[in-house]
């Protein structure tokens, strides 16, 4: 038996978190040695994730700056005038998906992650570019641990933003055979450079013919999400038209010129729409 698959035995007879038992996310990042899921992985309405959220943020030096992006037309913050018309507002900022680009040789997911085949069975993951138009503010991403078993719709990841903790499924079934630990220096890569070295992990022991039956190949993808985020766009506008109370703060109320559809819906808003998006099931 080699040292590794020895390391690994003695792992599985030594397990900490027992059987049928979730661990928190925040023990999968190795922050703290022992907690377990009471929440089903519901991390925005758990005070634990909260009271970690701001020491990750005490600690982080995250900032992602404008020239962080690739090109001028990757820039997700846009300033209006104060002139537009709630309609414009919300369609400034999804001009940008129109500008967003699928590699080829890559499968995509419903929920905007994609997987880049390696070697025979074995995938990289990360997320689309569309998912990185909406995780600016992103201060930490949570990676999965070397060994872990990766289950199709399960949760994989995590990153961590200011106002909460959003889930990213597994699209593969296998096993975690490598992480990206420059994502635990550097969590911006994740969004500024999601096609390369921002990648999440790897996933080995992957029946490839069960790839391509459960994903979209770029052309297939981009139409999906082009259709998504239109349809998620009237979905907004309407729903602010029929209640403009629901608008942030704004210059005309008092408030700050919206940079951002954040500013324009509240975080809160925001966040569950990252949800929706990036937790779906597949």
């Amino acid at each position: 038996m080699s040292e590794k698959s020895a390391g690994q035995d003695l792992k599985s007879m030594n397990r900490v978190i027992p059987e049928g038992e979730s661990s928190c996310i925040w023990v999968d990042a190795g922050v703290v040695s022992y907690r377990l899921c009471d929440r089903n992985f519901e991390c925005e309405d758990c005070p634990f994730d909260q009271v970690m959220r701001r020491e990750s943020r005490r600690d982080s030096n995250v900032s992602i700056s404008a020239k962080d992006w690739s090109s001028e037309k990757k820039h997700f913050d846009q300033s209006f005038t104060g002139h537009e018309t709630i309609a414009d507002l919300v369609k400034k900022f999804f001009s940008v998906s129109a500008a967003c680009e699928l590699p080829s040789r890559r499968f995509y997911s419903r929920n905007h992650v994609w997987a880049k085949k390696i070697d025979d069975g074995c995938y990289r993951i990360g997320l689309d570019e569309y998912a990185a138009s909406l995780l600016r503010d992103t201060w930490s991403v949570i990676l999965p641990q070397t060994g872990t078993v990766s289950r199709r719709n399960a949760p994989l990841s995590w990153a961590i933003l200011e106002d909460g903790t959003i889930m990213v499924r597994s699209p593969l079934n296998g096993k975690v055979s490598m992480s990206n630990l420059h994502l635990k220096e550097s969590p911006s890569l994740i969004v500024s450079d999601p096609y390369e070295s921002g990648w999440i992990c790897e996933i080995a022991g992957v029946e490839d013919k069960a790839v391509g039956s459960n994903s979209f190949d770029e052309a297939a993808g981009k139409k999906f999400y082009d259709n998504q985020f239109a349809e998620l766009e009237k979905t907004i506008v309407s729903e602010l038209e029929r209640k403009p109370e629901l608008v942030g703060a704004t210059m005309m109320d008092g408030g700050t010129r919206p940079k951002t559809l954040k500013d324009l819906l509240g975080p809160q808003k925001y966040l569950s729409i990252l949800k929706s998006l990036l937790s779906m099931d597949l």
